[in-house]
């Protein structure tokens, strides 16, 4: 796995954490 890759599936889960707290919120809304 190259840098460049593991720095793709670093931002990935951070997307999936921000959506994962959007939906908490909207849910909680």
């Amino acid at each position: 796995m190259t840098n460049h890759d593991h720095a793709g599936l670093v931002g990935i889960s951070l997307d999936v954490c921000v959506c994962v707290r959007v939906s908490v919120l909207v849910s909680v809304w």
